[in-house]
């Protein structure tokens, strides 16, 4: 049995449109994890992102999740690993219609 997730789409590198990538890190920029950088979002709020935080040559994809919980009394932004490269990210994608035929 599989895990899924829903991937809805990659942050805008265009800075003149809102949500670009550089308006969302500087949003929660105070809150992710040393060296997590955010590249997508999927529908609930929570951002893929690049996590730099690892021995290899390219970063890990994680999920940060928005909403933070409460742990001896300080709120802790919880993260889901999801690969080991943006290229094993991208291998691991497909669409709707690849499920119906």
């Amino acid at each position: 049995m599989s895990k899924e997730k829903v991937f809805s789409n990659l942050l805008d590198f265009n800075l003149n449109n809102s949500n670009n990538v550089l308006d969302v890190h500087s949003r929660i920029k105070d809150i992710l994890p040393f060296k997590v950088y955010p590249f997508g979002s999927e529908p609930s709020g929570d951002y893929l992102c690049f996590d730099y935080n690892t021995d290899n040559l390219e970063p890990n994809i994680i999920l940060w999740k928005h909403e933070g919980i409460v742990d001896n009394g300080e709120e802790v932004y919880e993260t889901e690993y999801i690969s080991n490269s943006f290229e094993e990210f991208l291998s691991r994608l497909y669409s709707e219609e690849d499920l119906i035929s």
